[in-house]
């Protein structure tokens, strides 16, 4: 018996790519013959067996299968930091004093496992050969384009030069407001070289006047590894977060000249650059209140805008009502009080709808902010974090050469109605 690979997704993948096996066997000829596909997640002592799948040869004799589908449900957006008690990913920092938090379901280690099934030699019954060989990928919950083909390009994720992705497609430079929490993302994947956070403040004129460096593995994060957990990683890299850490130099409070900061991260030794350089310029006070969104970005990490400029908040309320009669029935006598009621009202239903307002953007963050509006995990990040909908059904695709200013409003209501 012999079971041949003939095409598997790449080592790293995103789940909503296509996951295709291809797999072909020297016994396709015999009696009553099936592919079996077993599909794992957990691996290890608590491993998952997801399902198993029996499929007859294709006319050219070989089993495709495509496992996207069959893994999805058990993957979901890193909402929980791994560090501190119920403490929310986006306030790292808030509960304890651990800068990093791990995954959780966003990155998961798959296995397939392929055998076959048939009527062997002397035996009536089809029988099942299982696990005669098997492939492990490490799968993101993220997507990318159908014109992009069927494999992501992870190499510039990989956090080994100066040049390295964080897990997001923002801009490079990125605006946050004084109080706001947020994170940012990497892989921990075992080629990876990510061990420390080096840490700038600057003033506007671009001198320095704090950098420090943070040990990965120390506080709460790990260096890289081959782990599920430690393949991806969150960095608290707000303002608030850095105000609620253990950090006095990067305590914003103690800066008052503080302009901008940026975030890179170095290697285990601190000997060298291994990312790119994120910078972050703190947002000028404004006359309006300003809405923070956090979504779920197609690298499966989280993305932050804070919307600076009118915003609106209109509430819907449906009612159900009743007519009841007035007056009293219950006594020797009938009589009526001013404040009996006719018609009532039960059943009371109430949405807020907010309408929020970009300033005006770059093109670069306007194509970004595409992902905000596709995404499926989308929450507003104030006092307390509240999971929201999008209620615009369409986006206007503009350019700087067609559209000279570019601003988008966004629409949304709070997951959880009002009570009444």
């Amino acid at each position: 018996m012999a079971i041949t690979k003939d095409q598997t997704p790449d080592d790293l993948n995103l789940l909503q790519n296509e996951l295709v096996y291809v797999v072909s066997s020297t016994n396709q000829a015999e009696e009553q013959f099936r592919y079996v596909f077993d599909v794992k997640l957990d691996l290890g002592a608590g491993a998952v067996s997801v399902a198993r799948v029996r499929q007859v040869p294709n006319p050219t004799g070989y089993g495709i299968i495509n496992i996207a589908k069959i893994i999805e449900p058990y993957f979901a957006a890193t909402k929980i930091s791994t560090t501190g008690t119920n403490q929310e990913i986006h306030r790292i920092n808030s509960t304890d004093n651990n800068w990093v938090s791990l995954n959780t379901d966003t990155l998961k280690l798959v296995e397939v496992e392929f055998g076959e099934h048939y009527v062997h030699s002397g035996e009536t019954d089809p029988t099942t050969d299982a696990d005669l060989t098997n492939d492990q990928i490490y799968v993101i919950d993220g997507v990318q384009q159908f014109e992009d083909g069927i494999n992501w390009t992870f190499d510039p994720y990989i956090p080994n030069d100066s040049a390295a992705k964080f897990l997001t497609n923002a801009p490079n430079i990125e605006y946050v407001d004084s109080d706001q929490y947020r994170t940012i993302s990497w892989l921990g994947v075992a080629t990876s070289q990510a061990g420390t956070i080096r840490v700038k403040f600057y003033e506007a004129d671009g001198t320095v006047i704090q950098s420090e460096d943070i040990d990965i593995s120390l506080e709460g994060g790990s260096d890289p590894n081959v782990s599920e957990d430690d393949a991806m990683q969150f960095f608290g890299c707000g303002p608030q977060n850095f105000e609620d850490g253990d950090v006095a130099n990067l305590k914003p409070s103690n800066n008052s000249t503080l302009s901008y900061y940026s975030v890179r991260l170095r290697n285990v030794g601190n000997t060298t650059n291994e990312s790119e350089l994120k910078y972050f310029y703190l947002n000028e006070s404004c006359k309006y209140t300003p809405y923070v969104l956090a979504w779920q970005n197609r690298l499966g990490a989280w993305d932050y805008y804070s919307f600076q400029k009118k915003s609106s908040r209109s509430l819907s309320i449906q009612r159900s009502t009743f007519q009841s009669l007035p007056g009293d029935y219950s006594g020797s006598s009938y009589s009526t009080q001013t404040w009996n009621r006719g018609k009532t009202n039960f059943a009371i239903k109430a949405e807020e709808e907010v309408t929020v307002n970009t300033d005006f953007v770059t093109e670069a963050e306007y194509a970004w902010l595409e992902e905000l509006l596709t995404s499926k995990e989308v929450y507003h990040i104030g006092s307390v974090t509240r999971p929201i909908v999008l209620t615009d059904s369409s986006y206007l695709i503009k350019t700087g050469v067609n559209d000279k200013i570019m601003q988008l409003s966004v629409k949304f209501k709070y997951s959880n109605k009002r009570k009444v």
